[in-house]
């Protein structure tokens, strides 16, 4: 049975191409770049698991993050920890309330020194009433509880959940819209494999998602990938366990490309994806949650990097221009010739306000009478 601690230089020429493709995510499983086209054989290798390094080891031999896996700790062996489980349905045991029917297990089981604790818990919509043992002979004794001359309890062996082993086979995802459920998330990993766990959380413009896997195989397949196509976008994905240390080393080469046309999503930008051999490709939103008109690209290697910088990218008839991370662009239109306050679109966004204000202004009484379409916030804009 398991255990558990817790049971609860020159420049070269550019290339010129444009976007004219339908492969986009047909159902198969993508792979890098980016979850595009199809699988390398080295791509499917495992890799070799590496203990940590030291503080003195840094810098000798070094790995990268990605190479970096440890393996999950068998609390048995390693601590002398015990612990088995078995469970019963609360509807087969007799009594008024919940607690009257735990109190009545308890009793039954008082006699069995190992012998831990016992708690409801609700198990795939079924109320269930769980034991923990210390001795695996007393866990097996408890199979068959005798209540009375009448009244048998038949318990059922339960798998503990190692939290620490599962974290060896949890994917963390980011970059997922505010608008996406768990159900749409849990429909697009779980071609990758059998999920066993899912959960959410919510920070800033954006949710997470901690993915653990059934099988290792499935988790360590995955792990390898930078990034998975999502509905329009791609999410970025990482190893649970290390997730600073990957995300920093995934972030090393990474460019900016600017120009991109309202609303561009990772779907528009599979070709430039594909062909630059990026890894990710992040769109940020603004604060009305639209698309930015730039996206961050990461790479491999700095080779990689100054391959994609070489080629010439085109939406349709829009060029893009590809910057370095540290280039300073306007947080408006993303270009790097001005700034926020000198931007053309926000002298137009201004002029458009003051010319609705003065207009507001203007025709107050009749908006207030009458209450025409789009004249609801009269006295906000005054």
């Amino acid at each position: 049975m398991d255990l558990d601690l817790n049971s609860t230089a020159q420049e070269t020429p550019r290339k010129t191409y444009s976007t004219q493709s339908d492969d986009y995510n047909r159902g198969r499983t993508p792979s890098p770049p980016a979850g595009f086209g199809e699988e390398s054989d080295s791509e499917n290798e495992s890799t070799t698991s590496s203990p940590p390094l030291n503080s003195k080891d840094k810098g000798k031999g070094k790995e990268s993050s990605d190479q970096i896996q440890y393996m999950p700790v068998d609390w048995q062996t390693q601590y002398g920890r015990h612990r088995y489980k078995m469970f019963a349905a609360m509807s087969e045991i007799p009594g008024t309330s919940e607690q009257a029917k735990i109190q009545l297990i308890s009793k039954a089981l008082a006699r069995f020194e190992s012998f831990t604790s016992i708690r409801a818990v609700t198990n795939a919509g079924t109320r269930q009433v769980i034991a923990l043992f210390g001795a695996e002979s007393d866990a097996k004794k408890a199979s068959k509880i005798k209540i009375d001359n009448n009244t048998n309890i038949n318990m059922q062996e339960g798998t503990i959940h190692n939290p620490y082993e599962a974290k060896h086979k949890t994917i963390r995802a980011w970059d997922i819209p505010l608008n996406v459920a768990q159900a749409e998330v849990h429909a697009a990993f779980s071609k990758y494999g059998e999920i066993k766990f899912i959960r959410m959380q919510t920070i800033g413009m954006w949710q997470s998602a901690n993915i653990e896997y059934t099988n290792q195989e499935d988790y360590e397949k995955l792990s390898m990938r930078w990034s998975i196509p999502f509905k329009a976008d791609l999410i970025r994905i990482y190893p649970f366990l290390n997730t600073k240390e990957v995300k920093q080393e995934r972030s090393k080469y990474a460019l900016r490309l600017i120009n991109l046309p309202p609303g561009t999503t990772g779907y528009d930008m599979r070709d430039i994806i594909k062909q630059s051999k990026a890894q990710t490709c992040y769109i940020p939103r603004n604060n009305n949650y639209l698309r930015k008109r730039f996206a961050i690209l990461s790479f491999r290697s700095q080779e990689a990097l100054d391959d994609a910088n070489n080629l010439q990218n085109f939406l349709g008839n829009t060029e893009l221009q590809w910057l370095s991370i540290e280039t300073k662009t306007c947080t408006i239109c993303s270009n790097p010739n001005h700034l926020a306050k000198d931007c053309p679109i926000k002298e137009q966004q201004t002029k458009k306000f003051l010319e609705k204000k003065e207009n507001t202004k203007k025709f107050r009484h009749l908006y207030l009478r009458y209450k025409p379409v789009g004249t609801s916030n009269t006295k906000q804009i005054l």
